[in-house]
Order: structure tokens, then sequence, then C-alpha cells
């Protein structure tokens, strides 16, 4: 499995290194053929890779680069999977997928710096919920092969950030022009995220273990939604345990979501047809980018 978006940006070597996933040698043979077909190399990894979150074998990685070198290297020495705990290795393989230094060192800073845990997820809760984040920088709709980035920006105004998402916009859009403009259409739905603060969740789990609903529709009055469409989405299911995502199944019924302090009331038309408490204000936040 490739995200498209990341593959037009190593393709164009914005990014000069991705990293993709493969259930099999023959899948992967695919791919590696993909790749030869566009000045790239493909590189699995030696063993299959479980998925933490859901304890399930997912199978291989895939390390596509134009520089084969950088492929071996971090396909051998991957940090997420290669367990070392080397910040420089860290460094090394997130530089290597493009990120941005000011948003690597953010991100390593707040993942092991000395603020409290709930300092840091009070960190992150301000940064997503800033006014005039730009649409390019949103990258909660990763798992959905929309976000032109996965990584956190340091703050979601980082120009070296922006000016990185961008040119991979603008070969997106070189490459696929019907894609690039669905891709600007998702950014700019409105959503409402439920995030992870389980006692004793991390900075990291906090953001990436969260439930979402995507609206099809508009942001009004900056605390109702008008829709057509409401979808639900997490990056990894039943990863967060403070709260009932079954609750958020009537939202497709209706076509008004109005968010207050303690509660979440869905319409049709004028009739409420479910109301969701709320009790943390760290569920039920409104995420918005322009």
């Amino acid at each position: 499995m490739l995200q498209k978006i990341d593959f037009i940006a190593t393709k164009y070597a914005l990014k000069p290194l991705m990293r993709g996933h493969c259930f099999s040698q023959k899948e992967f043979i695919t791919i590696r053929i993909l790749c030869g077909n566009h000045g790239l190399t493909a590189v699995r990894s030696a063993i299959k890779i479980k998925n933490p979150a859901l304890e399930e074998e997912k199978g291989y990685c895939v390390y596509i680069s134009k520089d084969k070198r950088l492929a071996q290297k971090c396909a051998n020495e991957d940090p997420e999977y290669a367990g070392s705990g080397d910040l420089s290795g860290l460094k090394y393989f997130s530089k290597s997928l493009g990120y941005p230094e000011c948003c690597i060192d953010s991100y390593i800073n707040l993942g092991l710096g000395n603020l409290s845990g709930e300092k840091k997820k009070e960190v992150i809760f301000k940064k997503i919920t800033r006014n005039n984040k730009p649409f390019l920088l949103n990258n909660f709709l990763y798992g959905m092969g929309m976000s032109l980035s996965f990584y956190e920006p340091c703050s979601y105004g980082c120009k070296y950030a922006l000016s990185y998402n961008k040119k991979i916009m603008e070969a997106v859009r070189k490459e696929d022009p019907l894609f690039a403009a669905r891709i600007r259409e998702y950014l700019q739905l409105p959503m409402l995220i439920w995030l992870n603060v389980s006692e004793n969740s991390s900075a990291n789990d906090f953001f990436h273990n969260r439930i979402q609903l995507l609206f099809k529709g508009s942001l009004k009055r900056q605390n109702t939604i008008y829709y057509e469409k409401a979808a639900l989405y997490r990056k990894f299911p039943r990863c967060n345990p403070t709260f009932d995502e079954g609750q958020l199944e009537e939202a497709s019924l209706g076509n008004i979501c109005k968010v207050y302090k303690d509660r979440v009331m869905i319409f049709d038309r004028n009739t409420a047809v479910k109301e969701i408490k709320v009790d943390n204000k760290y569920h039920a936040v409104i995420v918005k980018f322009n």
C-alpha cells in the first residue's frame, strides 16, 4: 500500500524517501516494477512488521527513493521498528522523509522534554485549535490518503512546512489536477475530534489515537456545522478507550451539528436526533483548516 501523494513527492525528489507497506513478496515485486518505471528504487524490510495499535501482523515496510543506498540504509535502521532509541537515528530518518528540521526538533522535544503529560497535551490542544490554519498543513487525513504530509508541523503556521507542502501540492497538481482539487476540498472540510485522554496516553497517542467525524459541509458561527454527509474516521480502530465511538453513528442521520461546552447536538433540519454528552475539553473539538 503506497500513498499516492508520497509517491509523487518522491518521484519529484521533494521527499528523499517515502515509506509504504506491502503484504507479500508478490505485492512487493509489483511495487518494485512500478518504482523502476518512475526512476525509483524500492527496498523491503527484512521481517514483517506488527502494528502496535492493533496487535496484528500487517506485513512488510517498503522504502522508496531515487537513492538506492538511502532506501537500503533506512530499511535497515528505521527507528520506529529497530527500537534503538537513538535520537540521531530518529533525526536522520525524519530528515530523509523530508520533514523540516524545526518540526523534527519540536516533535522530539514534545515527546521527550521535561513538560508533564498534561502540559504536553495542552500544547497540542492549543496548536490544533488555533485560528487560520492553512489547509496545506492539514495532517489529520493522512490515513485517507488526502494529507500532503504525515508529520506534525511545529506549528500550523510554520513557514518551512508550508513551503514544503506547497511544493508537494504543485507536483500533485501537475500529475493529476482532478486529484489535487479533491485534496483541497477534503483538507478544508470541518472535523469534530475526540482526543485520547486516557491516563497513560503519551503526547503522541493523545493526538494520533483520536476519533473524528469528517463533515462534507461548512462551519458556521464557530460552533455549528451544516453538512450533507458525515463520515467516522480514525487512524486506528479501537484505540481510544476514553470515548464510545458508537455514539457517533447517528451523525449520518442529520445535517446540522451544534457543539456546546457540555454536549453535542445532531439535528435533522429542526429535529434533534442525537445528544452526546461532553465531560472533557479534549472531546468534541472542532478543527477546521482554511
